[in-house]
């Protein structure tokens, strides 16, 4: 048998012969054991699929070879067309950001005025837009989605035609879930020193109960307390100063025996229609003989943040659910919070943590609460919750905006 070169081709531009790849084409020249000769053209499928090379002898041997190896480059296209086509991150914020721009942020004004009840499912039935993965049948798939929470699932004809959620938006897909609006948390012992994962609260009658995220502290080194704005500074009907009880006034909590803070800071929260908020967070000068950097549940924490990733497993320790284990589903969640009647605050930028069947993840209480991954790192802190999902601030973003960085104990 005689190996040919078409004409104009150069033997230096015929790839070098790994030795099993040597061996595969020389067992298919003399036509011996064709069926491991195609096993060997799997490994080496550039070796037999060479344009350059004419074979003569045997033919159904050669055949075979030349479709393994097409079969299996063809394989392994489709394999590295599909993760080429994964959107990048910029590509799935600015697809999330334009669906919250349409559902949402365009339509506040139409959204409040259909709560008075209508024949079409309209803006009103839409709770959050966010970055997931796709669901089919209960089940999450390897696809990256962007997440639309709706109050209601309904067939197509009864929503209004400019509020249904489109197939597909800037060629990413899109998924509908059905969920509930979120509400903050309202209103269990002493703990001291005071740690993370614990009830407190603002001393003023009727406050309600939150926990404690973790320790932090600025730049001159003056450590804080944080936790939400609505536990600690009551959404801005509190004062610089108020005494911070440790447990809270609820869980019975009095001043002076329990203080262990003074309110110092509040990020304000802005309900006006036209504004979005990042955080909902407080901080209080801590009595630094009364507290600790460790978390009542998970011991040493990390201070350095990290970012949600949809699938991961996380934990967290609350003032009412104390220690649960979740999942994230999505991020970048764009969401309308209620912190009461005819009180709503539009959020941007948080996580969406699923609750769990029998034990939710948060619940009423939890507000503060640290959410950790599995290596006790910090996600970020929870704000609200609903029977479907807790929300969640990142702990970067709170961070860069209240100019804080995490106290912990050295590993």
């Amino acid at each position: 048998m005689v190996i040919k070169k078409k004409p104009g081709t150069e033997a230096s531009a015929l790839p070098s012969k790994p030795r099993g790849a040597a061996l595969a084409t020389s067992m298919a020249q003399k036509s011996v054991l064709p069926q491991l000769s195609a096993s060997l053209a799997q490994m080496y499928p550039q070796r037999f699929t060479d344009a350059a090379l004419e074979i003569e002898g045997d033919a159904a041997a050669i055949e075979q070879i030349k479709a393994v190896a097409a079969a299996t480059s063809k394989a392994r296209d489709k394999e590295n067309t599909g993760k080429s086509k994964r959107p990048s991150a910029k590509k799935l914020e600015r697809a999330r950001a334009s669906l919250e721009q349409t559902l949402m942020l365009a339509v506040r004004k139409q959204a409040n005025a259909a709560d008075s009840g209508g024949l079409d499912y309209g803006f009103e039935n839409i709770i959050s837009v966010g970055i997931g993965s796709k669901r089919s049948a209960g089940q999450h798939l390897d696809q990256v989605a962007i997440v639309v929470t709706v109050a209601r699932k309904v067939d197509a004809d009864k929503v209004l035609a400019r509020a249904l959620v489109p197939k597909q938006i800037n060629g990413i897909a899109t998924d509908v879930v059905i969920g509930a609006e979120p509400t903050t948390s309202a209103c269990n012992g002493t703990v001291r020193p005071a740690t993370g994962g614990i009830s407190v609260g603002n001393a003023r009658p009727g406050s309600c109960s939150g926990t404690i995220a973790c320790l932090v502290a600025d730049d001159y080194g003056v450590a804080y307390l944080l936790s939400c704005n609505h536990v600690l500074a009551l959404l801005g009907n509190a004062q610089a100063g108020d005494a911070i009880v440790q447990p809270s006034v609820a869980d019975g909590g009095l001043v002076p025996q329990h203080v262990i803070a003074r309110l110092t800071h509040a990020y304000p929260i802005d309900f006006r229609a036209s504004k979005t908020n990042q955080i909902d967070c407080a901080l209080a000068q801590v009595n630094t003989n009364l507290v600790s950097v460790l978390n009542d549940f998970f011991g040493r924490i990390g201070d350095v943040p990290i970012e949600a990733t949809p699938g991961e497993r996380v934990h967290k320790c609350g003032r009412s659910t104390e220690e649960t284990y979740s999942v994230v589903r999505q991020h970048g969640v764009s969401i309308d919070v209620s912190y009461g009647p005819a009180l709503k605050a539009h959020f941007s930028g948080l996580i969406a943590i699923e609750q769990t069947a029998g034990t939710p993840f948060a619940w009423q209480g939890d507000s503060g609460a640290l959410v950790l991954d599995t290596s006790n790192r910090p996600l970020g802190i929870v704000i609200s919750t609903s029977p479907q999902w807790t929300y969640v601030v990142p702990m970067a973003t709170i961070l860069d905006t209240l100019h804080v960085h995490i106290l912990t104990v050295p590993q």
